[in-house]
């Protein structure tokens, strides 16, 4: 339509350089790792609070506090969510 009609309804757009793209790429990799880093610190932070044991977010990943908080209780359910999310997952190889 715009070509026959003669006027111009759509702008045209320009593509960044590769190396912008391949940056912006990049940057949006690293907010997403951020992003889930954050989330599984907070749920750690919620399950021990909901048992009520009074830590801090800088002591729960202190790397002195991590063996303590691992062993803080005799419920199953708890130590394993939290082994779960305070060991990195395994990396796959292709």
């Amino acid at each position: 339509m715009q070509i026959l009609s003669g006027e111009q309804t759509i702008s045209p757009i320009t593509l960044p350089p590769p190396e912008i793209q391949e940056l912006r790429g990049l940057f949006s990799t690293y907010r997403l790792y951020q992003k889930q880093k954050t989330q599984l610190k907070n749920r750690i932070h919620s399950l021990l609070k909901e048992q009520l044991y009074g830590f801090t977010q800088e002591e729960i990943f202190d790397r002195k506090s991590r063996q303590k908080i691992r062993e803080i209780s005799d419920n199953g359910a708890l130590c394993f969510q939290l082994n779960q999310l305070m060991d990195p997952p395994p990396r796959k190889r292709s």
